[in-house]
C-alpha cells in the first residue's frame, strides 16, 4: 500500500470493543485499486489495528479525518483520478484544479512572498522572479550534470528536473527542496504521499470562478454530484482559456530520462506552458 499514489476506491472501516460497560467505536479509511469491499477490508484491518493500540494506551483519535492532500498524514491521496499515464495520474483537487502527479518525476515550485492574489509592481516582481531563478542557478552551478526546466507560475517558478528519476524521500531530493527553498508543506506532504505534484489547470478564483464553492472531498456524496458536475463543465471552459504555468529555460547539461521527458511532456500539454495564454 506504501507505493499506492491515488486510490480508485475508498471505504471507512470499523472496529470496536467493550470494556467496562463503554463501548469502544474506532474508525479508519481503507483504500484499494481493486475493489470497494478490498478497500473496506482494509479499513477495517486499520481499524482494528489502531483500536489495540488505543486499548493499549496509545492516545489516538477514534475517527480519521477525511482529508484530500494536504494535512494528510500516512493516507494517500483522496481525489477523483481524471486520466492516467503509466504510473503518472492526473486528478482533481479539493478545490477542482487538475493535478499531475507521478511517483518518480521531480517537481519543485518556488513561490515568491505574498503573491496570491499578484498585485506588485512589475519592478517588484521581475526582483522575485530574478532572486528565486538565483537559487536554482547557484544549485546548477554545482550540479553541472543535472537538467532542469525553468517555469513561470501566477505565484512563482517552477521547476521540473529531466536527467533522472528520484525517490521523493531521498537526500538528493531534500537537497534540492532545500536549495530552492521549497514550501516545507509541499516537501513534507511528498515524502508522505510518495510521489512529487504539480498543479497543471487554473485556480478557479483566477479564471473568475466562485471561490467558495468547493468541489468536494473524493468520493462525492450521491446529492452533490449534479452540482459538483455542473460546476466542473464551468470550471473546464473558464480554463480553456488559460495556461497554468509558462515554459522560460533549460538549465544543466545532462541527458533528457526518456521517462521523465514523456512526463515533461504530459505536463506542458496540460498546463499549456508553450502557449501565450494568460497563466493563472
Amino acid at each position: 500500500m506504501a507505493g499506492m499514489i491515488v486510490p480508485k476506491y475508498w471505504a471507512e472501516g470499523r472496529a470496536r470493543d467493550r470494556r467496562g460497560g463503554r463501548q469502544i467505536t474506532v474508525r479508519r479509511w481503507g483504500w484499494s485499486d481493486a475493489s470497494p469491499e478490498d478497500a473496506l477490508r482494509h479499513g477495517d484491518a486499520r481499524a482494528a489495528d489502531a483500536l489495540q493500540r488505543i486499548l493499549a494506551g496509545e492516545t489516538l483519535r477514534r475517527r480519521e479525518f477525511r482529508v484530500s492532500y494536504n494535512g494528510a498524514d500516512g493516507v494517500p491521496i483522496r481525489e477523483e483520478i481524471v486520466s492516467r499515464h503509466g504510473e503518472t495520474l492526473v486528478t482533481r483537487n479539493l478545490y477542482g484544479a487538475l493535478c499531475l502527479n507521478t511517483p518518480d518525476v521531480l517537481f519543485a515550485d518556488i513561490d515568491f512572498p505574498d503573491t496570491d492574489p499578484p498585485g506588485r509592481s512589475p519592478k517588484i516582481e521581475a526582483g522575485a522572479e530574478a532572486a528565486a531563478r538565483g537559487r536554482v542557478v547557484k544549485f546548477m552551478s554545482t550540479h553541472p550534470s543535472w537538467r532542469t526546466r525553468i517555469y513561470r507560475t501566477p505565484a512563482g517558478l517552477r521547476v521540473l528536473v529531466l536527467h533522472q528519476l528520484f525517490d521523493p524521500s531521498s537526500a538528493s531530493v531534500a537537497e534540492f527542496f532545500q536549495a530552492l527553498g521549497s514550501d516545507p508543506l509541499y516537501v513534507r506532504m511528498c515524502t508522505r504521499q510518495f510521489c512529487f505534484r504539480a498543479r497543471v489547470s487554473p485556480k478557479p478564483w483566477r479564471i473568475g470562478i466562485g471561490r467558495h464553492f468547493r468541489p468536494a472531498i473524493w468520493p462525492v456524496n450521491a446529492e452533490r454530484k449534479a452540482a459538483r458536475d455542473q460546476w466542473v463543465t464551468v470550471y473546464d471552459k473558464a480554463a480553456a482559456g488559460h495556461a497554468s504555468c509558462r515554459y522560460l529555460e533549460t538549465l544543466g547539461t545532462g541527458a533528457e530520462d526518456p521517462a521523465a521527458d514523456e512526463v515533461r511532456r504530459i505536463h506542458d500539454d496540460l498546463s499549456r506552458a508553450l502557449t501565450p495564454l494568460p497563466i493563472a
